[in-house]
């Protein structure tokens, strides 16, 4: 799977760098970090993907991660709604559900549902192919 393994020489040998199996597909940088989520919560490399850690408490995460104010204010999507952490992933938060089915169309990952967290406003965005764009304001 995606990220399980790194070459460092185009491909002729690869070096196994985690057992962890990614949701999210493109690793997201913040503050010299990447970023992976998985069935079991993030994954985190410090080292440009030398080498990747478990880290924090478990949560299903398949878009995000979306930083804040810190690297310990995170939002995060997957199969159970919308969780948030101000520690880092240690503990989280279910502060919304997924958004609601529209027009034949559900917002999930396997039907090109797509998510956007607006740390400033604290408002979460969804869309869906074939749909507008939603906004929510959260508490």
């Amino acid at each position: 799977m995606l990220f399980r393994s790194r070459s460092a020489d185009s491909g002729r040998t690869w070096k196994k760098v985690s057992d962890a199996n990614p949701l999210t597909r493109t690793p997201a940088l913040f503050q010299g970090s990447h970023y992976l989520g998985t069935t079991n919560g993030l994954l985190v490399s410090r080292d440009l993907g030398k080498t990747w850690r478990q880290q924090g408490s478990a949560v299903n995460i398949w878009q995000g991660p979306f930083f804040g104010r810190d690297e310990k204010q995170i939002v995060v999507v997957g199969l159970d709604g919308v969780f948030m952490t101000s520690d880092a992933g240690a503990t989280w938060k279910r502060i919304a559900p997924l958004k609601s089915k529209e027009t034949g169309f559900l917002f999930t990952h396997n039907w090109f549902g797509c998510y956007a967290w607006d740390p400033i406003h604290n408002a979460l965005y969804a869309s869906s192919m074939g749909n507008g764009l939603y906004r929510l304001d959260l508490k």
